[in-house]
């Protein structure tokens, strides 16, 4: 082999790396645009999940008012408040008992006609 088929010859290897490293540079750029895609695929599916549960909660609302009180009942925590605004918290009481030992909800309505 003579010099100059040397010097082609490496030429052609150095081009072919060069095609083959742009080739690989592409491909990951198609996926990292693949997932970019899947992800904000997921955040909407999320956000229109998201968006059907408040639509269901307000519907179930204007239907039932007292779902709010059950609703209520799945986040409380069983902590009563440690402050009160004065006067008796016997109320504040025998709503949390009953709460706790029955699992019903009370109304503050239905508290008082029993009094």
């Amino acid at each position: 082999m003579t010099k100059d088929e040397g010097a082609v010859n490496e030429e052609l290897v150095s081009r072919l790396m060069t095609v083959s490293k742009l080739r690989q540079q592409a491909e990951q750029a198609q996926n990292q645009l693949q997932t970019i895609r899947i992800q904000a695929q997921q955040a909407v599916a999320q956000a229109n999940g998201t968006a059907n549960s408040i639509n269901l909660i307000e519907n179930k609302l204007e239907r039932s008012p007292n779902y709010l009180k059950y609703y209520a009942l799945q986040k409380w925590n069983g902590i009563l408040p440690q402050v009160t605004s004065g006067g008796t918290d016997r109320l504040s009481e025998n709503v949390a008992l009953s709460l706790l030992s029955h699992k019903t909800l009370v109304t503050f309505s239905t508290y008082w006609r029993c009094k």
